[in-house]
């Protein structure tokens, strides 16, 4: 993947604090590689599984302990899919990295999966810390989370996706809707609820140096939105990819469909995936250039 920003004025956009979305701006700008979109054609194909001897149900993507069987994979992100909560928490091990491999003027970045997200925002008196401790102290002890600026929690709800953001550099909650139907009061409480219970699984972890339930949700932030429930995930996304804790660079709905190639992409060759890039030259593309010399 590679991507360029286009930015006439952001002095002026910062000062606004993306008040207005216009061209002063930052714009995302997404170019994707020849080899993702061959890659993404032949993986969606109706014949891929056939031509591998594959059950569309196998595990077909393994990161992290987390695993998506082809099936899921590709209803999630063929034209038009609805993101699956397996595909949503695998994207979030990719998107997080060390923290050590970004320029220290880079703004650090992790999410969690939807599963943990779903947990934090029960009412804190059915809140099981126990079941949210491992993937909390997992993610300290590979990205340090004293040190990163914005923590992600994308959450499934009523057919869509929306995202809340622990943002440190502003001391705020940050929320997105892209379809902008959820009820402030439902927002409110499950904002409510996550500072809570997620105040008390890093303290006893010892996972972060801020006191999160001190910090104001910030409703002034204007962000791309849309009318369709069947993007709402790749826009949860693109929101994570985007916001740097102050600003979040333009988008729009003309970018989903590449943003869908490149998650692809990225999913399966993954290094950590079992099926990745080794898999892929050794099986996939052999067999296809036999079928080509036939």
């Amino acid at each position: 993947m590679s991507t360029g920003f286009n930015t006439k004025d952001d002095i002026n956009c910062r000062k606004r604090g993306t008040k207005d979305v216009d061209e002063n701006c930052q714009i995302y700008q997404l170019k994707v590689q020849n080899e993702a979109h061959v890659f993404y054609d032949d993986v969606m194909s109706s014949t891929f599984c056939n031509s591998l001897s594959m059950d569309r149900s196998n595990e077909f993507i393994r990161i992290s302990g987390l695993y998506a069987s082809y099936e899921n994979f590709v209803d999630s992100l063929k034209p038009g899919g609805k993101i699956c909560d397996e595909v949503m928490s695998l994207h979030t091990k990719v998107f997080s990295k060390p923290s050590k491999n970004d320029p220290a003027t880079k703004c650090k970045k992790i999410a969690f999966t939807s599963t943990l997200t779903s947990k934090l925002i029960r009412k804190p008196e059915n809140f099981d810390i126990q079941s949210c401790r491992q993937e909390i102290q997992d993610m300290h002890s590979l990205y340090n989370m004293k040190r990163d600026d914005l923590l992600f929690f994308p959450l499934p709800v009523d057919d869509q996706w929306v995202l809340i953001c622990i943002n440190t550099i502003d001391k705020r909650v940050n929320f997105f809707d892209s379809l902008h139907i959820i009820s402030n009061d439902r927002r409110d409480e499950w904002i409510a609820n996550m500072k809570v219970n997620l105040y008390r699984v890093c303290f006893e972890a010892e996972t972060l140096s801020q006191d999160i339930r001190e910090f104001e949700l910030d409703t002034s932030l204007t962000y791309p939105s849309q009318n369709n429930v069947i993007d709402s995930g790749v826009y949860v996304m693109l929101y994570m990819e985007n916001f740097d804790g102050k600003l979040i660079k333009y988008f729009d709905v003309e970018v989903v469909p590449k943003f869908r190639k490149v998650v692809a992409f990225h999913l399966i060759m993954n290094s950590r995936n079992p099926n990745g890039p080794e898999y892929f030259k050794t099986k996939v593309y052999s067999k296809k250039r036999k079928r080509q010399m036939q």
